[in-house]
């Protein structure tokens, strides 16, 4: 009040860190500003590089959903073919074993006429 300044040492420190505080706190805001333009063009980055992950993971689902179907197709077109395949040995097998009996009927019936 009277002009009296407390010069201990604490005091000292502690005026001292308080001008420092403001002129710190004046570069830690200009240095923000910038820290938050380069904030914002990490974010800005990220976001992209986000979007692009989700993007390209979605292309490899719908790649992989399009790999089952098609080896689904592949596999029951298979399956056909072998049952196809199948159907025709049965069928022909069975023309076979019929002209094999009727060729061993014919055959006993002119063995019995030539031993008569």
């Amino acid at each position: 009040m009277w002009g009296y300044e407390d010069r201990s040492p604490h005091a000292i420190e502690s005026k001292q860190s308080a001008g420092f505080g403001q002129l710190g706190r004046q570069k830690a805001m200009e240095g923000s500003s910038s820290n938050s333009l380069a904030t914002g063009r990490k974010t800005s980055e990220l976001e992209a590089l986000q979007k692009e992950h989700e993007e390209k993971n979605m292309k490899i689902q719908e790649l992989k959903r399009q790999i089952e179907m098609t080896k689904s197709r592949l596999e029951k077109k298979r399956r056909e073919l072998t049952e196809e395949k199948m159907g025709s040995f049965n069928a022909l097998s069975k023309k076979y074993n019929t002209l094999r009996d009727e060729y061993n009927a014919i055959l006993a019936q002119k063995s019995s006429k030539e031993s008569n």
